[in-house]
Parts: structure tokens; C-alpha cells; sequence
């Protein structure tokens, strides 16, 4: 598994039909496995899901 801890905004519906269509997480993570992503959300609740997984650091980008 990959991780990837960063600011992360990413659209979870089309955001011309509504406002929560986007979801920004300022401290976020980002989890991906044989290249499909398996969690994306605040760093807070996801980092337990991390296991051995080695965190590329990309705080302060989105």
C-alpha cells in the first residue's frame, strides 16, 4: 500500500448540481493499493489504516 499525506480536494459528485459535491481535507491521506485508491479522507481518521505503510510526506501541497 501506498500513502500519501497532503492537502487533498477531490469531487465526489458534479459540483454544478450541488455544494457539497467537493470535499477538501487540509490534512488529508490518501490510501492506494495496486493502484485503486482504498481511503481518502483527514489524516486524523485514517491514519490507524496505515499499518507498515510508508507515508510520502506531501504537506503544504495539494
Amino acid at each position: 500500500m501506498q500513502a500519501y499525506r497532503a492537502s487533498i480536494l477531490h469531487l465526489l459528485d458534479d459540483p454544478t448540481k450541488t455544494e457539497e459535491a467537493v470535499a477538501f481535507h487540509e490534512d488529508g491521506l490518501l490510501l492506494v493499493e495496486d493502484g485503486h485508491v482504498v481511503a481518502c479522507g483527514d489524516y486524523a481518521s485514517l491514519h490507524e489504516l496505515l499499518g507498515d505503510a510508508p507515508v510520502e510526506d506531501l504537506s503544504g501541497k495539494l
